[in-house]
């Protein structure tokens, strides 16, 4: 992508101000987004995620689509998905000026739509004259294996929004503008945060490109998330506790099998404090069905076999608390 950048210092912000991008220079208020999403808990960002429906007040003009909660591409699923999102564009497209999507639903569930999916969308969105938007806050600089999702999903964005991984423990996020689609005039539009383009910052995320181009961190990703998703399938093979594990790169995950007694959200609450226990610190997702995993980039394979055998001594203290419920 031939991009021009902003930095900032959170992932929400960095939506906010694409959106607020997006709807100037569109002239529209509409933003499409994912039933199942999560873009931030501001009041803007928290508009066009799963929280919704909590937000007082409401924000106008914030329209939702189905998700396609697959983990591979469920061609029956993915076909709905983008059947359902056409007549939402036609219903509104004098209103809408961008779709933003997490290419990777994170904390919905860890689901990975498919490549038709965003492709389809892509077209959808250039016959309509709208702005799609990547939230790669998660899935940004190098964790699936690639400097960014969408390079593996042969769809490019009008923008990408990224943070997280991208300032090595440091608030910094960023908003990238395809400078294919987005010409400089209307990108120069003025806005204005207390640190926005910070140079220490920018000399931060710098250094991480350096470090992860010198060390080939991108490979390395790719590998350490195959051999932790290896790893998971074995326990899964094992255990009725685990079902369904999946990832790319070092962004994984595993839903926990439902329990009797407790509802989704005590089983993954209980879950994470026994992990914590075995010097695990994990969290869930999906009301408490979806454990999920974003190790650090120097993880090595000592770590995830360390993991492993913590992991599996968390399963039987989760089933011997189960069976003390029955």
């Amino acid at each position: 992508m031939n991009g021009r950048i902003i930095f900032l210092s959170t992932g929400a912000e960095a939506v906010e101000c694409c959106l607020k991008y997006a709807k100037h220079i569109k002239e529209k208020a509409g933003v499409i987004a994912f039933d199942k999403a999560y873009h931030g808990l501001t009041h803007g960002s928290a508009a066009y995620s799963m929280s919704r429906d909590r937000i007082r007040p409401t924000v106008d003009h914030s329209y939702v689509t189905p998700a396609p909660l697959v983990h591979a591409d469920d061609e029956a699923e993915t076909d709905r998905c983008i059947e359902a999102f056409r007549p939402t564009v036609d219903a509104r497209k004098q209103d809408i000026a961008a779709a933003i999507f997490e290419p990777i639903i994170s904390g919905g569930g860890f689901y990975f739509p498919p490549r038709r999916y965003f492709q389809a969308i892509r077209k959808i969105c250039d016959d309509n004259g709208i702005f799609l938007i990547f939230d790669e806050c998660q899935t940004g600089f190098g964790r699936t294996g690639s400097w960014f999702y969408y390079q593996q999903l042969g769809c490019v964005p009008d923008f990408v929004v990224s943070a997280k991984a991208m300032g090595l423990g440091y608030p910094v996020s960023c908003v990238i503008a395809n400078g294919n689609t987005i010409p400089h005039a209307k990108f120069a539009m003025e806005y204005f945060s207390s640190h926005q383009n910070e140079s220490y910052a920018g000399a931060l995320v710098s250094h991480l490109i350096d470090e992860i181009e010198t060390r080939d961190l991108l490979e390395q990703n790719r590998a350490s998330g195959a051999y932790l998703l290896a790893k998971l399938s074995a326990i899964a093979a094992e255990s009725s506790l685990v079902s369904a594990p999946r990832g790319k790169g070092l962004m994984c995950a595993f839903d926990l099998s439902a329990t009797p007694r407790l509802d989704s959200k005590q089983a993954g609450d209980l879950f994470c404090r026994l992990a914590q226990q075995n010097g695990l610190l994990i969290q869930h997702c999906n009301l408490g069905r979806t454990i999920r995993l974003l190790p650090n980039y120097a993880a090595t394979r000592d770590d995830f076999d360390f993991f492993g055998t913590q992991l599996k001594a968390t399963l039987a203290m989760f089933q011997a608390a189960l069976d003390q419920t029955l």
